[in-house]
């Protein structure tokens, strides 16, 4: 499996190391370029500088999940996401967002035919 993950804190970090262990190829992003080329060294990947190239690296459909804080740099990405991805591609948000602003976000998402799943 090919996903795209954003965010790399303590939980978004392990989880890619998991998931890498598991032979799965996870492209990375964080704002923090120390942190991004950390991991991606650690666990044989590549990390990129913007979510755009991120996305695009991906082979459709796209799978992208989001280990991100709740609210507006949740918020932020999203946007940013709805634009890059297309129909049939698959958002994760794994961040404390509350389940109002999910199915909103999610709603807003579907009319595009980009599907989202909650999971924080």
């Amino acid at each position: 499996m090919e996903l795209g993950f954003i965010g790399l804190g303590r939980m978004g970090g392990n989880m890619v190391r998991r998931l890498s262990k598991a032979g799965h190829q996870c492209h990375v992003h964080s704002a923090n370029q120390t942190t991004r080329e950390a991991l991606a060294k650690e666990v044989g990947t590549v990390s990129y500088a913007d979510i755009g190239s991120l996305v695009a690296a991906l082979a459709a459909p796209r799978v992208v999940w989001l280990m991100v804080p709740a609210g507006e740099v949740t918020e932020q990405v999203l946007t940013e996401l709805g634009q890059l991805c297309t129909s049939g591609d698959i958002i994760i948000d794994g961040g404390n967002s509350h389940f109002k602003e999910s199915v909103a976000r999610a709603q807003v998402l579907a009319a595009k035919g980009i599907h989202m799943v909650d999971c924080g």
